[in-house]
């Protein structure tokens, strides 16, 4: 579990999730996330494949969270809105996290252009 895992560590992460809040009512909690290097979208996709491979979840885009969405499970990609696609080459500003058990969700805040 990312919870479980992530708390503060970094151990060659390419981000880190630092708890915030919870476990609220539908046992989820909220983290903070880090970027321990510059990430792209892509690039933040691919690391959460690799640290955390058995999660599934979305990744929502700012500043078009219901548009720009992508779902994940254990490594693949099971949903992509085509616009997702016009940002993956994007520079991460910042993120933040909210989940529980294997269930991870992502919102991306990006550079400006």
């Amino acid at each position: 579990m990312a919870a479980r895992a992530a708390k503060g560590a970094t151990m060659n992460k390419k981000f880190s999730l630092i708890h915030t809040g919870g476990p609220y009512g539908d046992e989820t909690s909220t983290y903070d996330g880090y970027l321990n290097q510059p990430l792209t979208v892509r690039e933040f996709i691919e690391a959460v494949f690799e640290q955390y491979p058995n999660e599934w979840g979305e990744i929502q885009v700012y500043p078009r969270p219901y548009t720009f969405r992508l779902e994940y499970s254990h490594k693949e990609i099971v949903y992509i809105s085509s616009q997702f696609n016009d940002c993956l080459d994007r520079k991460i500003k910042s993120f933040s996290s909210r989940g529980g058990w294997s269930r991870m969700d992502y919102t991306l805040i990006l550079e400006e252009k």
